[in-house]
């Protein structure tokens, strides 16, 4: 199995292919052994008969081993020394001027370390981008999960051309070629992978050679690192290479969000945009919609969550992301005045709108939240009313201060009627969406759900009284009313919601009889 290169330790530099690299740009004619996973090393020794022998030293041989253990510790020869252990050998130099060499090698790539160690203190990643292209010799770049481009320090003649959003003043990768990935089953099969690994010229529809590494934040993927070979060819060194720079790209991330220098997610610059009902360009609704795998028509919810102490941020933020990533996959999470908004496709998960409560809970209860659900939306134009749904009733979870973490604004859409406040809504925003379910059910299946429903409350739920005014039998409704409750798991012996579903069938007849 590949190992995970961020739950390791950083390995020591340079590593043994690194400098079988190295020697290969100068020497010819040495042979090397070398696994896929290369030893690492602190430092060079001359080997002189010492006893005490560590794993983290790269010891120099001269044409004979003179008593090394060959199969055991890596080794570099002047002669052809074989042995089991990785090694190179045939080098035919003098002792010294090999060590030289392998000195100036560990240098480099020590200056290289500092170097990056440098930019992670208080450089960005177009400086990281510039150093890690400048040392690998090839143009290096890095985009989000949402393909737009966070680090493009230059370009050289054979990168893809990128579109340019005048008003976000960044570059992205073409709508077209996001398209194409999203269906494109090689591309898809790289993104789970959590090492470095090569994009090939036969692979559509790059048509050039890319080393490639996907940044991991714990489960959640925060874009992409790529290493385009244009200028010089790509060297197996270059992989360990590439994984630390994707490291360091992750730590400048998480430096910058959590100092609050800036976020990295540029599609959360368009949902901001929509809750705040200002205008947002066509092109990065798209992108959003596309890159998500969304649908404009699909059914969305917006849920908000909150510490339950008002006065603290949400603990272990990255903690509750990534659990809400594996909750709901293609859901969407990120912070907006001091809390966490979370968009869910319930169209693309195949979710029935009650089950949200259920699959919030433990996240909530575990990280001690309270979260509050806006009625589902059809349209993402509706998300100004969603977030203010989704506040009122974050709001009442912090006033009813109960056991139930989660509450949505149909649980507490009667608390509204009778102390709307501010908040004004259109008599369709506030009807319960069950019912508004029920009434598109019944046209798309023919079925006559939502009248049944009205004529059972309206006639106190008397099964005789509700069969004969619907001219039905009594099996046949006890059958409709089974289906209904499958279908919108309400809670009939609650008084609060049979007012509320009464009101709501007044307000949607209003509805009805003004078109």
């Amino acid at each position: 199995m590949t190992p995970d290169y961020y739950s390791e330790p950083i390995r020591r530099i340079p590593d043994l292919q690194m400098i079988i690299d190295e020697l290969e740009e100068h020497y010819r004619g040495f042979s090397s052994v070398c696994p896929d996973e290369a030893p690492g090393f602190r430092s060079i020794q001359i080997y002189s008969g010492q006893e005490d022998l560590r794993e983290d030293i790269l010891y120099i041989l001269g044409e004979t081993a003179d008593g090394f253990p060959v199969d055991s510790h890596p080794y570099v020869a002047s002669g052809s020394i074989q042995g089991k252990a990785p090694h190179v050998c045939g080098l035919r130099m003098e002792k010294t001027e090999l060590i030289n060499e392998l000195l100036s090698i560990f240098q480099r790539y020590r200056d290289f370390v500092l170097e990056l160690n440098g930019i992670a203190g208080d450089g960005d990643l177009n400086d990281l981008c510039l150093a890690g292209g400048v040392f690998m010799n090839n143009p290096m770049y890095i985009h989000d999960s949402g393909f737009t481009i966070l680090a493009m320090p230059n370009r050289v003649k054979g990168m893809i051309e990128m579109d340019f959003n005048p008003r976000s003043e960044r570059y992205y990768v073409p709508l077209w070629l996001v398209e194409e990935f999203k269906l494109n089953d090689d591309y898809l099969a790289t993104l789970p992978l959590r090492h470095a690994a090569i994009w090939g010229k036969d692979q559509y529809p790059y048509n050039l050679r890319s080393l490639y590494v996907n940044i991991w934040d714990g489960n959640h993927y925060r874009g992409r690192l790529l290493v385009n070979e244009l200028n010089s060819g790509l060297k197996r060194g270059q992989f360990r290479i590439a994984e630390l720079i994707a490291r360091y790209a992750l730590q400048i991330i998480r430096r910058d969000e959590q100092n609050g220098n800036r976020h990295y997610r540029d599609s959360e610059d368009t949902f901001k945009a929509l809750i705040e009902d200002r205008e947002v360009e066509e092109t990065d609704l798209q992108m959003v919609l596309s890159v998500m795998g969304w649908k404009e028509n699909d059914r969305f919810v917006l849920t908000m969550l909150q510490s339950q102490d008002e006065r603290l941020a949400i603990a272990s933020e990255r903690t509750v992301q990534n659990q809400l990533f594996t909750t709901f996959p293609g859901s969407f999470s990120f912070f907006y005045d001091q809390r966490l908004c979370v968009i869910v496709d319930l169209t693309q998960m195949g979710m029935a709108f009650p089950v949200i409560r259920s699959r919030f809970a433990p996240i909530l209860r575990d990280s001690l939240l309270y979260g509050g659900a806006s009625f589902p939306i059809d349209d993402l134009a509706e998300l100004p009313d969603a977030y203010r749904q989704a506040l009122f009733a974050l709001n009442q979870s912090f006033r009813q201060n109960q056991s139930k973490w989660l509450l949505t604004f149909e649980d507490c859409a009667i608390t509204y009627l009778l102390n709307p406040g501010d908040l004004r809504f259109h008599p369709d925003k506030i009807a319960s969406p069950a019912l508004q379910f029920l009434r598109v059910f019944d046209r798309e299946k023919g079925t006559d759900y939502y009248n049944t429903l009205r004529c059972y409350l309206q006639c106190e739920r008397s099964i005789p009284r509700t069969s004969e005014k619907l001219i039905i039998h009594r099996s046949t409704l006890e059958y409709r009313l089974e289906k209904i409750q499958n279908l919108v798991h309400l809670d009939l012996e609650d008084r609060d919601i049979r007012l509320y579903l009464l009101l709501s069938f007044r307000m949607l007849d209003e509805i009805q009889g003004r078109k």
